[in-house]
Formats: C-alpha cells, sequence, structure tokens
C-alpha cells in the first residue's frame, strides 16, 4: 500500500526515504546542533507545511542536570496548538569529529510526538520519515 504525502513516499507507514530537505531548514539544523555540549550533539526544528519555523531545540544537561532530549527541548517551547500536523527535523552528529549519526528519535520521545511528522537524518545524511501521526492513522 502507497501513499504519496509530498515529500516521501509512505509504505504501509515505515521509514522511507523524504528526498530533499529544504537548503534553509538544513542550514538552521546545522547552526543549533553547535548549541548542544552533549557527546552526540542533537538539534530539532518543527515546522508547518510552508516550512515556516515554528520552534528549534537542541539536547542539552536539563534544569535538573540529567539530560533534555532535542525534541523534548523542542515541543516545550512551541505553542502547542501548532503542533499537529508539524513536521519535526531531527539532525544528530559526533561532537569529537562532526561525522553524522542517525537521530531516529527514541521510544519515549516518540510517545510525546503523537499528531506531528517526524523527519530524521541516517548516518549516511539521508532524511528519512517515520511512521505517521497519530491522528492522520
Amino acid at each position: 500500500m502507497y501513499e504519496n504525502i509530498g515529500k516521501v513516499v509512505i509504505v504501509n507507514y515505515v521509514a522511507k526515504p523524504t528526498g530533499i530537505i529544504p537548503r534553509e531548514l538544513e542550514k538552521l539544523l546545522s547552526k543549533m546542533i553547535v548549541r548542544s555540549t552533549c557527546q552526540v550533539q542533537v538539534a530539532a526544528l518543527l515546522t508547518n507545511n510552508c516550512d515556516i519555523v515554528l520552534s528549534t531545540g537542541w539536547n542539552h544537561a536539563g534544569s535538573d542536570g540529567l539530560g533534555e532530549h532535542a525534541e523534548i527541548h523542542c515541543l516545550k517551547r512551541a505553542n502547542r496548538r501548532r503542533v499537529v500536523g508539524a513536521t519535526l527535523w531531527v539532525a544528530a552528529r559526533r561532537k569529537r569529529n562532526g561525522r553524522t549519526v542517525t537521530a531516529k528519535p527514541c521510544e519515549r520521545c516518540q510517545s510525546h510526538l503523537q499528531g506531528c511528522w517526524v523527519v530524521y537524518r541516517d548516518e549516511r545524511g539521508i532524511w528519512m520519515r517515520l511512521g505517521t501521526p497519530q491522528h492522520m492513522v
């Protein structure tokens, strides 16, 4: 079963390549990722369907010192009424050498991301869309 949703073709709602991320968003993610002081630096951008940035986030130590994932940081900074139907872009790299690593959100983060599309960069630099938002099933 195939569904064409513009930036990606989803087969049975599993991750498939999205094609090309808008250049401006990739540049912004590159600027955001350096804000992380963690060994694996992660940045997240929440955009609407016109690729207008609604919120940004990066992984960091958090107010409790236990760490906060970039996806959660981005959602906390977002207007909750705009999250449904939005797209969360997530990228990660190793701090020591700048090498790209897979930025697929963990299960805990995925549970908080219901209602929005999630697109993450894998270790090859290919953008992948994760599943489908809960409200669209």
